[in-house]
């Protein structure tokens, strides 16, 4: 006979003490392994499988893994996945918001790209420019990796480069 009963890890059922579970696994999914049902613990970015899910929101990627265009992918270098849709990028690399999985290091003064969610930039950093690489308008590359104000002596030295060109150009004329 049947019986009824939690549906197991990977699987859910949106009417209790149902008979049949439906797999949380899309029919298209290149990596079957990394989805779960899974659930999220109390205070801490931790997700760990679990049976007897009630909807099809509680089926995701496991810890390691990203949801990219509906199906779970590995986390990529520079990331941490905690499970569904939740990961962080490590200090020194950086990705859009809206492109997660492309992640690039941060070579050439590391500190412009501080980590967290995507899109995250130190202070006045342009969050779309690639791996943090340009500063707002009005603002200048400081040691920290942020960009600070322009000054009066920054202003000057744009001038003062202007007006060398100038003259240079007209010395060759």
């Amino acid at each position: 006979g049947t019986t009824c009963g939690q549906c197991q890890a990977g699987t859910y059922s949106a009417e209790q003490a149902s008979t049949f579970c439906l797999s949380c696994i899309p029919e298209t999914s290149a990596r079957p392994d990394l989805w779960m049902s899974i659930m999220r613990l109390k205070g801490v970015r931790t997700f760990v499988p679990t049976q007897g899910a009630t909807s099809k929101e509680a089926c995701g990627c496991m810890g390691g893994a990203l949801l990219l265009d509906g199906d779970c992918v590995p986390c990529s270098l520079g990331m941490t996945c905690f499970g569904m849709d939740d990961m962080e990028l490590l200090p020194a690399y950086f990705a859009r918001a809206d492109r997660p999985s492309l992640v690039w290091r941060c070579h050439s003064n590391p500190r412009r790209c501080p980590g967290g969610r995507p899109g995250t930039c130190a202070s006045n950093r342009e969050n779309t420019s690639l791996a943090c690489t340009s500063c707002i308008a009005g603002t200048t590359p400081a040691d920290d990796g942020s960009c600070k104000a322009c000054s009066g002596a920054d202003e000057f030295r744009i001038i003062l480069i202007g007006f060398l060109l100038f003259s240079a150009l007209c010395m060759v004329y």
